[in-house]
């Protein structure tokens, strides 16, 4: 049988925030839920949210000081006495057995640091999901120092990455995202999608699910549309954005700019289409493609 856990996650954002991992969590927490943990998520700030709140049995506690759009705005330093109390409160309120963080590897060396510092004190197992690896000494220094108990790589080549940097390799282990099949499956009838967009109807679609920035390769995936029409002239690039990021190196206007005009220069306006789409929309749009 398995052990009941008190788990507590860490992560920058969460819904209506969007992104990869916001919408993992969406899928994990829950589950660990239905499988009789208790599953708390300590998050940042997002205007018009409860500062606690229950999402799919799990006990949402959101603060300023994970809200890396504020934060990066603010600077960094300083923030050591805030982060204790912050960390100090969760812990006593939660009394985890694992504290489980997601992408605490970047961003913020005092997020990481304190966090290091209090589950040692506290003898509480730290857990890293790594779900990006980056090229810069900040990612170096704060997955090889902070004294992660264990680290899960969501990837094959992540996990190699992190074996590069010298993590050993008892201590990394490889898990996939999953997937709600009860959602994402093909037999999906995308009737809201067509409702919405009409042009999509009889249209091969090519669908981009990432947020619009040249980060997430939206560049590349537009220039390929150029050429696929010379062979399919009916396709369609749905490119699915969000309103709620995180825009942590203030760039998504001037990165949908040049989407915008990149477009216009190749000539395709009638064949991409760029909008907002919420986590219900996904897997109509997904069926579609």
């Amino acid at each position: 049988m398995t052990r009941e856990l008190k788990i507590l996650h860490m992560h920058w954002g969460f819904p209506p925030m969007i992104g990869g991992v916001e919408t993992h969590l969406t899928i994990l927490l829950p589950e660990l839920v239905r499988m009789g943990h208790q599953v708390s998520l300590l998050t940042g700030s997002f205007a018009g949210e409860k500062e606690t709140d229950v999402y799919g049995g799990v006990k949402v506690h959101r603060t300023p000081l994970f809200d890396l759009n504020w934060l990066v705005k603010r600077g960094l330093e300083g923030l050591d006495p805030d982060l204790r109390k912050v960390y100090t409160e969760e812990i006593h309120a939660v009394r985890p057995d694992i504290i489980h963080a997601h992408n605490m590897h970047y961003f913020s060396e005092p997020h990481a640091r304190i966090l290091d510092q209090i589950s040692q004190e506290n003898g509480i197992p730290l857990v890293l999901t790594a779900h990006n690896v980056w090229d810069d000494t900040l990612f170096l220094r704060l997955s090889r120092e902070i004294r992660w108990s264990h680290i899960i790589a969501v990837s094959h080549y992540i996990r190699m990455e992190l074996l590069g940097i010298g993590i050993d390799d008892s201590k990394t282990t490889t898990v996939h995202h999953g997937l709600d099949l009860s959602k994402y499956h093909p037999n999906q009838q995308p009737v809201g999608a067509l409702k919405r967009f009409p042009q999509l109807r009889g249209r091969s679609v090519v669908f981009h699910p990432a947020r619009l920035g040249m980060a997430k390769g939206c560049d590349v995936s537009i220039k390929a549309m150029r050429v696929i029409l010379e062979r399919f002239p009916e396709a369609m690039l749905v490119l699915a954005g969000s309103k709620n990021i995180i825009d942590w190196a203030v760039s998504q206007e001037k990165d949908v700019a040049y989407f915008i005009d990149l477009i216009r220069i190749l000539g395709i306006q009638d064949h991409v289409l760029i909008d907002v789409f919420s986590l219900e929309e996904m897997p109509d749009l997904y069926a579609l493609s």
